[in-house]
């Protein structure tokens, strides 16, 4: 009687140690998904390198495995007298780690439309500067292509086409919150660079 009361007590432990094994090899494979839904749809910015992915990855995961796991353990255990301690944080660490995935893939779908929408508005002042320059200024036509822009605010730019004489330069203001864009010229023909020295701002040129 004894050894089979044994028996079954080892196997109970055996049975919560499985039970009680899911989150590490969960870990491992949220950091590979996480990494490549990091990389494939940034949360911040247009593109993040797969290093770099890999490491937010880390973090997110760490994170959610040392801090809200226990938190996550302590509410479960509330609610599961019978789990053992351990258990409870393998079941609450698991669930903060695929926590932490759904998260990143809904940051990644929305600053993925962010940087739809600032491309389509870079593309839209880029219309509206050689629409402006076909119709008002056809002598600055050939120098399209080396136009600097630097964006003031999310749908507002000062673009500048060059001349051959630098203090000739064709600068605009180009505002495409409107259908079509607005385009205003600017007195100043000062290229950005010198235009925005010492300006506080971060101002992105291309």
């Amino acid at each position: 009687m004894e050894v089979h009361e044994l028996a079954r007590a080892r196997w109970t432990r055996w049975r919560w140690r499985l039970r009680g094994a899911v989150m590490w090899p969960t870990f491992a494979a949220c950091l590979v998904l996480d990494t490549f839904i990091l990389h494939r749809l940034p949360i911040s910015g247009a593109a993040t390198s797969v290093s770099d992915a890999f490491i937010e990855a880390g973090f997110f995961n760490l994170v959610a495995v040392a801090v809200f796991g226990p938190m996550l353990s302590l509410g479960l255990r509330r609610w599961r007298r019978d789990l053992p301690r351990v258990v409870a944080r393998d079941h609450a660490g698991t669930a903060a780690l695929l926590v932490v995935t759904v998260v990143v893939v809904g940051a990644g779908l929305l600053n993925r439309q962010t940087v739809v929408a600032a491309e389509r508005s870079f593309r839209a002042q880029g219309l509206a500067l050689r629409s402006y320059v076909l119709a008002n200024a056809p002598s600055y036509g050939p120098n399209l292509g080396h136009a600097d822009t630097v964006q003031l605010d999310a749908n507002f730019y000062r673009t500048c086409v060059p001349a051959d004489n630098p203090a000739t330069a064709l600068c605009l203001f180009i505002d495409t919150s409107h259908s079509p864009a607005v385009v205003r010229r600017d007195p100043n023909r000062d290229p950005n660079s010198p235009y925005f020295l010492g300006r506080p701002g971060d101002f992105s040129g291309s």
